[in-house]
């Protein structure tokens, strides 16, 4: 299964994605929201949706991967003038992101409101 087989098949509705694969996503969630889970116990990170905070992080990645080709073909012909980003670097900017994204505030300063 590459991440482009499974980017279409989840898109289709996820009918043909067969159970060990829903089990292997399905674990992920579970690391994930443990994660959260033990950073909130420990005032670590704010309480935030485990799902939502889940395929934030995994949609993003499985798009970034799936892209791929058509982004080095964008990359190779200057259509898209940038340089051709590393998947550990882009591992990194998601990891940055989502901590920054979840951190507790710090003791003395009131958690960032939330415009609606």
């Amino acid at each position: 299964f590459t991440y482009t087989m499974l980017l279409r098949e989840v898109v289709a509705g996820g009918r043909h994605l067969g159970e060990p694969y829903f089990s292997f996503l399905l674990s992920m969630f579970g690391v994930v929201r443990e994660i959260l889970e033990q950073g909130g116990r420990d005032r670590a990170f704010r309480r935030v949706d485990p799902l939502l905070t889940h395929l934030g992080i995994v949609g993003s990645l499985v798009f970034f991967l799936a892209t791929a080709p058509a982004r080095e073909r964008w990359i190779a012909s200057r259509r898209l003038p940038v340089r051709r980003p590393a998947t550990g670097d882009y591992v990194r900017h998601i990891k940055e992101m989502v901590v920054r994204g979840i951190a507790a505030p710090l003791a003395g300063r009131p958690a960032p409101r939330e415009k609606r």
